[in-house]
């Protein structure tokens, strides 16, 4: 009999299993001793798409080796999925165990396997483990077993993986003002997930904020998909201000939602240039008063620069008027002439790609793919401007390559809002910024001449325009 479910299993210390470091060996061996119902281990190319997995026929568990050579000889295992079928405890301890002896093994992949709070603590729990130095997480299309539960803080739990460790007192970079919200910029370093999928799950507007809220202080995930939930505009707004001041999230996959033009327009704003909140720019005086400036020049190192940047956006200002298909007065596909906008140009005049860094295609984004970048700096520390008002404006979020907005309620006007924003990011850098937009299967008119112009501009962008995913299982 299988042993009590909130307890990992136990197995007699004279009837210990001892691994051998082959996955499917090892799975079969735990299971016996565990007493838990067995399942085929079939392996599968590392190539094998969303596609051809989910067509796969009855529950098994699916691994994948990183060669053809590896798997002839059963080593080097790169990723795990358990799909179709409801995980309990004792499969779930199971399986985390024979994970454990896989030292190559960065990706778990669980599709409609009914995980509920109790499986999903043993899961973190396992992600823990010193051996299984997990990067990419798939959590799809789960649906909780009757009489169980799945609380939404478990997603904050996904993204901040692992827990922070005690902070350590940093007064420079903690805000705590009476009748303020706390503002925080977490120093990179620790590690943590890359790639996390919860595409299907649900989520709504409540869960979304949860994950806006859990980004803002993430400095390890590269790449969230939210693909096909609930979200709404109002949730997806708390997602897209975490983009603020986080330089991390290089891919956000929120297709398939409700998203309308008012969330649209939040993204676009903070894909452009950010004008700081009050806590902000409180925050960012203690940090130039700290000494955390570049090179550690204090005020002059981080607003030296301002006069420059100022002329520099003034430069560019003037270059770029009439150029967007939404500028005033100016033929809404018109580009403007690369001598205004800095350089790698292009002979189109768009921004070259060559030197920005690939992203993979497909519903699994590899770490190669994702490519190492070097710790960010604190977005507050970059050099701004005041606009009339009196506040400080920076650079908006140029880390963000790849956007997937399909087949929401998206309009000509959020088209407009999009259209304006890769035109900003065209005429204020070169070689960065978003290199994918997704927006097809929204409700634009058919002659949207914004589409158009995204189009136009993506493509000259996309180092895998070529490649366009055939099945909505694949889209990132």
């Amino acid at each position: 009999m299988p042993k009590n479910a909130a307890e990992p299993v136990e197995v007699a210390e004279s009837d210990e299993y001892e691994p051998t470091g082959a996955f499917a060996a090892d799975y079969v061996g735990f299971t016996e001793k565990a007493g838990a119902f067995p399942l085929d281990v079939v392996a599968v190319p590392l190539s094998t798409t969303e596609r051809q997995l989910r067509t796969s026929g009855r529950p098994r568990v699916e691994i994948a080796y990183v060669s053809e050579e590896d798997a002839a000889e059963g080593r080097n295992l790169k990723w795990v999925r358990a799909a179709g079928w409801t995980m309990d405890a004792p499969i779930m301890n199971v399986l985390l165990e024979s994970c454990k002896v896989a030292p190559v093994l960065t990706t778990l992949k669980f599709w409609n396997s009914g995980i509920h709070n109790e499986t999903f603590e043993l899961l973190l729990a396992g992600l823990t483990h010193a051996s299984m130095p997990i990067t990419q997480l798939y959590l799809e299309d789960n649906v909780v077993p009757a009489g169980k539960a799945f609380d939404l803080e478990n997603y904050v739990k996904l993204v901040n993986f692992p827990e922070l460790a005690e902070p350590t007192p940093q007064p420079a970079n903690t805000l705590d003002l009476p009748g303020t919200t706390e503002v925080k910029f977490v120093e990179p370093g620790r590690t943590g997930l890359k790639v996390l999928s919860l595409r299907g799950n649900g989520i709504d507007d409540a869960g979304a904020t949860l994950i806006g809220k859990a980004l803002n202080e993430n400095q390890t995930l590269m790449s969230l998909v939210l693909y096909r939930n609930k979200i709404t505009c109002e949730g997806a707004r708390e997602v897209f201000k975490a983009l603020r001041l986080n330089r991390t999230l290089r891919s956000l996959s929120i297709g398939q939602n409700f998203l309308g033009d008012a969330s649209v327009a939040e993204i676009a704003g903070v894909l452009s240039e950010i004008t700081l909140t009050h806590e902000e720019t409180v925050m960012r005086r203690r940090l130039i008063m700290a000494g955390d400036g570049e090179e550690g020049a204090g005020a002059a190192g981080a607003d030296g620069a301002l006069g420059a940047d100022k002329g520099r956006r003034k430069s560019n200002n003037q270059g770029k008027a009439g150029a967007s298909p939404a500028a005033k007065g100016g033929k809404k596909n018109e580009r403007t002439p690369s001598a205004g906008k800095g350089g790698n140009r292009g002979k189109s005049g768009r921004a070259s790609s060559k030197k920005t860094p690939k992203t993979a295609r497909g519903d699994d984004l590899p770490e190669e793919g994702l490519g190492e970048t070097e710790p960010p700096k604190n977005p507050l520390l970059d050099n701004a401007d005041k606009n009339k008002q009196g506040q400080w404006i920076i650079s908006g979020n140029r880390s963000l390559a790849n956007l997937n907005l399909a087949h929401n309620e998206i309009s000509d006007v959020g088209l407009a809002a999009l259209s304006n924003m890769l035109q900003y990011q065209s005429a204020f850098t070169s070689g960065e910024g978003l290199m994918r937009l997704s927006v097809h299967g929204n409700v634009p008119p058919n002659n949207s001449e914004h589409m158009a112009y995204i189009l136009g501009e993506m493509a000259d962008r996309d180092p895998f325009a070529a490649v366009q995913p055939s099945d909505p299982a694949d889209e990132l």
